[in-house]
C-alpha cells in the first residue's frame, strides 16, 4: 500500500567462529535468497497475518533441525527438510546468476553451492561445529562460547581502526541520535494507537 522502505531479515544466527559474526558468502547467499523471495509469487497469509504451517515448520527446524529425515509441511504436504532445501537451492540459482552477471563475479553462485553442501552433509553446518567444539574442549556450552567470544574480542582489539574511519563512525552516531530525537518529537499518537495501526496494516 505505502511501499517498502526496508526489509528486516530475522532468524539469522550469529556465526560464533567469525570475528564479524557473519561470513561474506553468507551475505551473498542472503542477497540471492531475498531477490528470489521478492520475485517469486507466494500464497498470502491468512487475515490474521499469521501462518500456522510456517510457524510449525519454523519450530521444527529450530528444535529438531539436526534430526535425520525431518519432515516439514509444504501446503499441507509432507516434504523432507533436505529435499525442500535442495529444491529451493535450484530455484534460487536464477537469482544468484543474475547477481553474478550484474557484479561480474561468480561469488553468488559459489555462496549457493556452499549452502547446498551443508544440506548434503550436515556435519558442515555451524551447529555441528559448535558440538565439535564442546566435545573437543569437554566443556559446557556457556564456558566454550565465552572462551571463543573472548578470543574473537582479543582478535578484533588488535586490529587498528584508522582515524578517518573512526571519525566517520563517530559522526554517523551523532547524526543518528539527532535523527532519532527529531522522529520522536514529531510523533503525534500514543504507542497503543501506533500498534493498532500496524496490526491493521498486516491484514490488508
Amino acid at each position: 500500500k505505502d511501499g517498502i522502505q526496508y526489509i528486516e531479515v530475522r532468524c539469522i544466527d550469529i556465526d560464533p567462529f567469525h570475528p564479524l559474526g557473519i561470513r561474506e558468502d553468507t551475505c551473498r547467499f542472503l542477497d540471492a535468497f531475498l531477490l528470489y523471495c521478492a520475485c517469486t509469487q507466494s500464497a498470502a497469509f491468512p487475515g490474521t497475518g499469521q501462518c500456522k504451517e510456517s510457524e510449525s515448520n519454523f519450530n521444527k527446524v529450530v528444535n529438531y533441525g539436526r534430526q535425520p529425515g525431518l519432515t516439514l509441511l509444504n501446503q499441507d504436504k509432507d516434504i523432507s527438510l533436505k529435499e525442500w532445501g535442495l529444491a529451493l537451492i535450484e530455484q534460487i540459482k536464477i537469482a544468484a546468476t543474475l547477481l553474478d552477471k550484474a557484479y561480474n563475479t561468480q561469488a553468488y553462485s559459489r555462496s549457493l553451492d556452499a549452502q547446498k553442501t551443508k544440506l548434503l552433509d550436515s556435519t558442515l553446518c555451524p551447529s555441528n561445529q559448535v558440538l565439535a567444539l564442546l566435545q573437543k574442549e569437554n566443556n559446557h556450552f556457556n564456558e566454550s562460547i565465552t572462551k571463543l567470544s573472548q578470543f574473537i574480542t582479543d582478535t578484533l582489539r588488535v586490529v587498528p581502526l584508522n582515524k578517518e574511519l573512526y571519525d566517520k563512525f563517530l559522526q554517523q552516531g551523532k547524526e543518528s541520535i539527532a535523527q532519532q530525537e527529531q522522529i520522536e518529537k514529531s510523533d503525534h499518537i500514543d504507542f497503543a494507537t501506533y500498534l493498532q495501526q500496524f496490526m491493521d496494516a498486516l491484514k490488508i
